[in-house]
């Protein structure tokens, strides 16, 4: 199983991917990039 978790924050929007393997869960690829108050979907976007 794949999980995708996702912060949008006021000046950073942080992204992660995970895989779950019984109890064990592995960081596969992450993502930070910047983002501002005024758009924060522009921060999502390229996460």
């Amino acid at each position: 199983m794949q999980i995708v978790s996702v912060d949008i924050g006021s000046t950073w929007t942080k992204a992660a991917l995970f895989t779950r393997e019984g109890d064990a869960l592995t960081l596969v690829n992450h993502v930070l990039t910047p983002t501002t108050t005024h758009h924060l979907a522009k921060g999502f976007s390229p996460a």
